[in-house]
């Protein structure tokens, strides 16, 4: 599949997320990390640069990591 190489972050706005539910990052790369921000969801990839926001109808409380597609381990 293609990769993501643009400059500005995408913003995508996610209804009805639950713990069964999954989202595939791996268009944006195989090296993302993650952070909460305002209860959304900051993807950055292994260059620290922002290329992508999560944005939740109701705020997330923690991590989502195993949720999401092409987050980089971390130390697991």
């Amino acid at each position: 599949g293609s990769q993501y190489s643009g400059t500005d972050a995408v913003e995508l706005l996610v209804n009805g997320f639950d713990q069964y539910d999954t989202i595939d990052l791996s268009v944006f790369g195989s090296d993302l990390a993650t952070t909460i921000a305002d209860g959304n969801v900051e993807v950055k990839n292994g260059n620290d640069e922002l290329v992508a926001t999560l944005i939740f109808d109701s705020a997330v409380a923690g991590s989502i990591d195993d949720q999401l597609i092409g987050i980089a381990a971390t130390g697991q």
